[in-house]
């Protein structure tokens, strides 16, 4: 259907789609235990250090939410019911800038946890990043401003 005011156009999902059963989406049940199974996954913790950069993460959240099934409203429940003003601005940061975001170190939890599950080896990036930073990156945003006081 097409709204020939604002000239947008809207697709109409017909019931032959649905009543088919070959969907290719998934539902929201299964989504909703997939995600449930991938929180179950016990090796990781809050306190483990992050050996993902933001940027790195950005991609990861964007490839997550392409998936059959996937919304943004089921990652930040599974992220720990983040707000998702903290991951819109996440998502804008540009570099480290978001390194103290709440998302960043939620997300990277998320996705190392995925790893797991799926049972993929760590990537060539990943073993980089632990190279270059073996503390992990930080989670504290620089203040980078300076003073001005008065000379009386």
């Amino acid at each position: 259907y097409q709204n020939e005011k604002r000239g947008i156009k809207r697709k109409c999902s017909s019931s032959s789609d649905s009543d088919n059963g070959n969907s290719s989406k998934i539902s929201k049940a299964e989504a909703t235990a997939f995600l449930d199974r991938i929180n179950a996954v016990e090796d990781v913790t809050d306190d483990d250090a992050v050996f993902d950069s933001c940027t790195q993460i950005v991609v990861k959240i964007k490839a997550f939410l392409q998936r059959d099934g996937m919304t943004k409203t089921h990652l930040l429940r599974a992220l720990g019911n983040l707000n998702s003003n903290s991951m819109n601005r996440f998502l804008m940061g540009k570099g480290q800038d978001q390194c103290s975001n709440v998302t960043y170190k939620a997300a990277y939890v998320f996705f190392e946890k995925l790893r797991i599950l799926e049972g993929r080896e760590k990537s060539s990036a990943r073993l980089k990043n632990e190279a270059e930073h073996p503390d992990g990156f930080s989670l504290t945003k620089s203040r980078g401003g300076f003073w001005i006081s008065p000379h009386f």
